[in-house]
């Protein structure tokens, strides 16, 4: 169910099991005694890297996917864009010249 926009800019909710950090001024997160960069727009606000299976974080800010830390821990991996609508599909472009309305004068 949609919700209505109040104005009030609230924390994203974080799942139990991810160790919530904070994106430090300079866009990073202590990480493993260093620092990882997550970047510069999201400074101030709450990470949440969660354990993989596998070994691998995957990192979040809320319910958005920010990427994930491999084993090595070096720095955080971006997914890949997922891109849709005509740019997806250029089959779908038109490849004949477009008819344009005429211009009225006012």
């Amino acid at each position: 169910m949609p919700r209505r926009r109040d104005g009030v800019l609230r924390q994203p909710e974080n799942a139990a099991d991810e160790r919530v950090r904070r994106v430090r001024h300079n866009g990073a997160i202590r990480w493993r005694g260093g620092e990882l960069y997550i970047g510069q727009a999201l400074t101030g606000e709450p990470v949440g890297p969660a354990e993989q299976p596998d070994g691998s974080w995957l990192v979040r800010y809320g319910p958005i996917v920010l990427g994930i830390i491999d084993h090595r821990g070096d720095r955080l991996r971006r997914p890949a864009l997922q891109v849709c609508g005509f740019v997806d599909n250029p089959g779908g472009l038109p490849t004949t010249p477009q008819t344009q309305q005429p211009h009225q004068q006012t």
